[in-house]
């Protein structure tokens, strides 16, 4: 408290601290202004981290006045919602912290703006006249914020970069060159996190699709089912808000929704005594009823369901695009999770089922015909995939495992799949070159 107090009242600015004046969180509704702390939180995490105050008034050069933030004002500020906006326009996300601290009847934001972990952060979107792309920010000798120009401070961040990420790469290629290490000795430990995930996805399931299911006498029972967690247990890992940034953080968005979606909506994403969970019941763009459930336990178990889009053919069909899709969005999200609080060289063991596949016949939607007379159809119920790895194995080859997981799954459909061919479409996929419309 004192340090907070200290940081509030020092009365000058320094290189990681900055004031702000009183005002409001309004995101798209004031983008210039919104854009403004963009940068200013890019600047910080490239360069050592920092914290933004607002609530300082500045009435004149060097004077500041400690206002505060009227609670209107305050109840605004979200830090899921902040760093939502701010990674639209970051690469790597920025994983901030927003909290409010309250001093002689005066209330301050304060936005704290972690140092890059590893790489610096780079803005990917323009705003005129405020932010510029590509470009990196940086604070700058005199206490402001300016994108990089001078040799000195382009030399400093790479310096910066280069020795955060010496023993990070000496781990990750001693992790990669000694293979992977088994987690099974834990397994046991991760029993009650799968069942009681299994079961809270039951509860939450939503009734009108049950009696939708009874109508029809078929339909919604399909799923995907993905679930990780790290070699060595930990009992807590992470407080449960710390869980959901780290989700947050970890959430990016390839074909219009992300593999793990944090809501806003406090009834739909929530931290739980264990961990946070979240239950999301909308229809997709297709109109096709979606549920998406997930879980992240504290102790670093990680939990996702997701009901198959079931589009409105009488036939039972899978897309073998999703089957290529949906594991690469998987992988890169947990992958991204995990690498926040594990390191390189612990085994993750990575599973993923699909339910209700008995019957169904594989379809590139083109071929669906050729498909279907050829007999590509599951004879098994459930298909289950299941690996250890290091994060660092997992991280420097996830085309190459995805292409494992589709060919593993294709010939549960009498299909020789192409692992060329899959690699190609992760590829385009990450770098944001898929025709999603085709």
């Amino acid at each position: 408290m004192d340090s907070l107090r200290d940081l509030v009242y020092r009365g000058f600015e320094t290189r990681d601290v900055d004031y702000k004046a009183p005002c409001a969180w309004r995101g798209n509704d004031d983008r210039r202004a919104s854009c403004e702390l963009v940068r200013d939180v890019l600047a910080l995490a490239n360069s050592g981290g920092g914290q933004l105050v607002i609530g300082v008034d500045e009435p004149e050069s060097g004077r500041f006045e400690q206002t505060g933030v009227p609670e209107a004002d305050a109840v605004t500020w979200d830090s899921t919602d902040f760093n939502r906006y701010v990674n639209q326009y970051a690469d790597p996300p920025v994983n901030s912290e927003v909290f409010r601290f309250e001093h002689d009847g005066r209330l301050f934001m304060i936005i704290r703006v972690p140092d890059f972990p590893r790489t610096p952060h780079l803005c990917i979107r323009q705003y005129p006249g405020v932010l510029e792309d590509p470009c990196l920010y940086v604070r700058t000798a005199q206490n402001s914020t300016e994108r990089i120009r001078s040799s000195a401070d382009f030399r400093e961040i790479i310096d910066r970069a280069v020795r955060r990420n010496q023993d990070y790469l000496l781990e990750s290629f001693r992790a990669i060159l000694t293979g992977s290490q088994s987690a099974e000795t834990n397994v046991s430990r991760y029993d009650a996190d799968l069942a009681l995930s299994r079961s809270r996805c039951q509860e939450n399931f939503p009734e009108k699709y049950r009696l939708r299911r009874e109508k029809l006498g078929r339909g919604y029972e399909a799923f995907w089912v993905t679930y990780a967690y790290p070699g060595s247990y930990v009992e807590e890992r992470f407080s449960p808000s710390q869980g959901k940034r780290m989700c947050q953080a970890a959430s990016i968005t390839y074909r219009g929704w992300p593999f793990i979606f944090v809501s806003k909506d406090a009834t739909e994403t929530r931290q739980v005594d264990d961990g946070v969970e979240s239950v999301i019941v909308f229809p997709d763009f297709n109109r096709n009823d979606t549920y998406d459930f997930w879980r992240l336990f504290l102790d670093g178990f990680f939990y996702h369901t997701v009901l198959f889009r079931e589009h409105a053919l009488e036939q039972r069909v899978v897309w073998m695009f999703e089957l290529i899709l949906h594991p690469a969005e998987a992988l890169d999200a947990i992958m991204r999770l995990y690498d926040q609080f594990v390191g390189p060289n612990e085994p993750i063991t990575v599973a993923m089922e699909l339910h209700d596949m008995q019957g169904r016949i594989l379809s590139d939607a083109t071929k669906y015909d050729d498909l279907a007379r050829d007999g590509h159809t599951c004879a098994s119920r459930t298909i289950t995939y299941k690996k250890t790895r290091t994060l660092a194995d997992w991280k420097a080859g996830i085309a190459d495992h995805v292409a494992e997981i589709y060919t593993h799954i294709c010939e549960r459909f009498n299909f020789e799949a192409s692992s060329e061919y899959a690699k190609a479409q992760v590829d385009k996929l990450f770098s944001r070159r898929l025709n999603l419309g085709g």
